[in-house]
């Protein structure tokens, strides 16, 4: 599939999002008008959010915390997989091929 648009994006993501699924819409989108559905937004129970750029400082506290030591963070990373098998996590994120494997955070290595 071709990338799509920044206009087509939010666009897309309503039309595939699951019912009373959530859409997240950051990275620069253009102003303007977008015709979303308002009837499967309805329907479909789903939830439209934005999120903007956080502040130098919220970034340093951040990464403050990271390298802190205090959270075992990096126990959230259960998978690691090279980039020619990017479709596995997806899929089992998903829950296709076996939705008992936990999968929480996967790290897709180039």
């Amino acid at each position: 599939m071709p990338p799509l648009s920044k206009v087509r994006q939010p666009l897309f993501a309503v039309a595939i999002v699951r019912r009373g699924g959530t859409v997240v819409l950051f990275g620069g989108l253009p102003r303007g008008d977008a015709p979303l559905d308002p009837y499967r937004i309805h329907d479909h129970e789903l939830t439209l959010r934005g999120s903007y750029h956080h502040t130098p400082a919220a970034i340093r506290e951040a990464l403050a915390l990271l390298a802190g030591g205090v959270h075992p963070f990096a126990e959230l990373l259960t998978h690691t997989y090279p980039l020619e098998r990017v479709a596995q996590p997806l899929a089992q994120a998903a829950g296709l091929p076996d939705p008992d494997d936990r999968l929480l955070k996967a790290v897709i290595r180039p």
